[in-house]
């Protein structure tokens, strides 16, 4: 099967997937890698849903 732009390998099972797949094929796992998926983490105000936060925490920790 030929590569083509925007395809991506699975991170868990490292099957390869069509560009337009938002999770694998073969196993589930969600894609990896979208900007929207890590813009989102920690509620984009410096802060995190987890309780860490601490003075010792710092941005790109």
């Amino acid at each position: 099967m030929n590569r083509k732009p925007g395809d991506w390998d699975c991170r868990s099972c490292q099957h390869l997937n069509f560009s337009r797949r938002d999770s694998c094929q073969r196993c589930g796992e969600p894609r990896s890698g979208d900007l929207n998926e890590y813009a989102s983490f920690g509620g984009g105000r410096g802060g995190s849903s987890f309780g860490f936060g601490g003075s010792d925490v710092r941005p790109g920790d």
